[in-house]
């Protein structure tokens, strides 16, 4: 599904057809995943797309269904606009959010690009040997308790 190559599809009473399967996997959670997979091939796929807000209390709309139903063309129309934008760029637009909570999540996921952030000046020319690291990922470990 994901190397690009065409695909042939059999419907009963029907000619066979061929075609490039596209699949996108989305999902929705509460808590930030574990993924031990910090490749660049997945810093590249990945779109991290946050919802801060909550409504409840006074934020809380109980007629929201009701006036959104009376919007679906309007929705509607705002949708393929947004799909047509995804199929004239072939991607998702990314906003300046997302690119910083991407980077965030990365960073949460690999304790190197956290030492370089927190720890490191970055120079052209310089190294950090590998004693330096690994003792201040120690001294990180121990200091959170």
């Amino acid at each position: 599904m994901i190397s690009g190559d065409l695909v042939q599809a059999d419907v009963k009473h029907k000619e066979p057809f061929t075609f490039r399967p596209i699949a996108k996997h989305i999902f929705s959670m509460n808590e930030t995943p574990i993924i031990t997979d910090r490749t660049y091939a997945m810093k590249r796929r990945l779109i991290i797309l946050k919802f801060n807000q909550t409504f409840c209390g006074k934020k809380e709309d109980k007629h929201l269904e009701d006036k959104l139903a009376k919007e679906l063309p309007g929705i509607l129309n705002w949708s393929l606009i947004g799909l047509s934008r995804v199929l004239q760029n072939e991607s998702i637009t990314k906003s300046k959010w997302m690119e910083e909570d991407k980077k965030a999540f990365m960073r949460s996921i690999n304790p190197v690009l956290s030492f370089v952030d927190e720890v490191c000046v970055l120079k052209a020319e310089a190294l950090v040997l590998k004693r330096i690291y690994t003792k201040n990922i120690i001294l990180g470990v121990m200091s959170q308790g």
